[in-house]
């Protein structure tokens, strides 16, 4: 039996916390917090539904929090900044390699520092000049253990192609599990739907462009990010149906560690985000 009314309920707890985050967008940008200058000294702000939480960028501690909590408030998250500088946090470095932890923290301080731009660094061609995806947001959850399903999506963007932005969700695993991940992305591009004019607003707010609206979640443009294979003839990924499904594939180096510099990353078939 359906539970409608909770069902209801849950989708509005979602376009709160969606709200919530756009209004912490926009608090940040009033603010003018210089986000490359902190990307810099690898640290990030993430916008959640719980407020503003100050992450690292650096190597030994890739997406780790500087202490423990989020703050609701701008003048909260200067403070923690302050608190950072005066050694008062520290981000707990993680004695195993989290590759995807590593791959995600890379691609955000690139896009960052590159006026959120993630072409140059995901080695993806252009059709034209007035084509890019900008990195938005990650750790984007909706649903939580009290309202469930939740659903989470590493990295949320923004595909701009030629005079139109729409939105593209990113998955980074170390395994590939295709099953697993066209299920996440599917259902993560149908709780996008439900609630699809509080992304747009989002999103909007987070990269300064009108976002287009999607008449399904087929419409969902999405990118899976994962290590390529050592003998690239084992892959059992069918490409073709992957593109039917609006789903791009690209490649990175396996690595041990973080060697930033030393990540390079190989699209498959690339040319699906922009049809």
């Amino acid at each position: 039996m359906i539970d409608h009314q909770g069902a209801s309920k849950r989708r509005a707890i979602i376009n709160i916390r969606l709200a919530k985050m756009q209004n912490c967008v926009e608090a940040l940008k009033r603010e003018s917090v210089d986000i490359k200058k902190l990307a810099i000294n690898d640290q990030y702000i993430r916008i959640g539904g719980n407020g503003y939480t100050l992450v690292s960028l650096g190597e030994n501690s890739p997406l780790c929090g500087f202490g423990t909590h989020s703050v609701v408030t701008t003048d909260g998250i200067k403070k923690h900044i302050q608190g950072v500088v005066s050694g008062k946090y520290h981000a707990k470095a993680i004695k195993a390699t989290r590759v995807e932890r590593s791959v995600q923290s890379y691609l955000i301080k690139k896009a960052i520092l590159s006026d959120k731009s993630l072409l140059k660094s995901l080695n993806i061609d252009r059709p034209s000049r007035n084509c890019d995806i900008l990195f938005a947001l990650d750790e984007v959850q909706v649903g939580d253990k009290n309202h469930k399903p939740s659903t989470r999506c590493d990295m949320i963007g923004v595909v701009i192609n030629r005079d139109k932005a729409f939105p593209v969700l990113i998955e980074i695993k170390y395994d590939r599990l295709l099953t697993e991940l066209r299920a996440q992305l599917n259902s993560m591009a149908n709780e996008y739907i439900e609630s699809q004019d509080h992304f747009c607003n989002l999103l909007s707010a987070s990269v300064g462009l009108k976002i287009e609206h999607l008449e399904s979640a087929r419409e969902m443009k999405k990118i899976i990010i994962w290590p390529a294979l050592d003998n690239p003839d084992h892959a059992q990924a069918d490409y073709g149906d992957l593109h039917k499904s609006n789903i791009a594939v690209l490649e990175f180096n396996r690595f041990n560690k973080m060697p930033a510099e030393g990540l390079s990353f190989a699209p498959i078939n690339a040319d699906v985000i922009w049809e």
